[in-house]
């Protein structure tokens, strides 16, 4: 919610002064996929899964310090464990790009 003063400036697209910010919160936070790895790269922090034959069917997942990687047990590994083949789960953001394949930044990977 935001609430503006009733001034406009006479530019394009017009502008206001914002007086308050209210953020709703949004229950759904997340997005989560299951799929098998085609592709790992630990140096420049990605990984994709999907169907190795069909780019269309694939989603490049960006890494960041913040990402947690899960054995299938469930203890903390690094991203160099995860392996092309293996069946990953995992929980990313909202947003893709519209690349082929779409990117987005993953959360929480866990060996499946």
């Amino acid at each position: 919610v935001v609430h503006i003063h009733r001034y406009y400036s006479a530019s394009i697209p017009p502008q206001a002064k914002v007086v308050h910010i209210v953020a709703l919160e949004d229950k759904k936070l997340c997005e989560r996929k299951e799929g098998r790895v085609v592709e790992v790269d630990v140096n420049n922090c990605f990984f994709i899964i999907g169907d190795k034959k069909d780019i269309n069917k694939q989603i490049r997942f960006n890494v960041s310090n913040n990402t947690v990687f899960l054995s299938k047990r469930g203890n903390r590994i690094g991203m160099g464990n995860v392996r092309v083949g293996q069946m990953v789960k995992v929980q990313h953001a909202l947003f893709m790009t519209f690349s082929i394949p779409p990117q987005t930044l993953a959360y929480r990977v866990q060996i499946l």
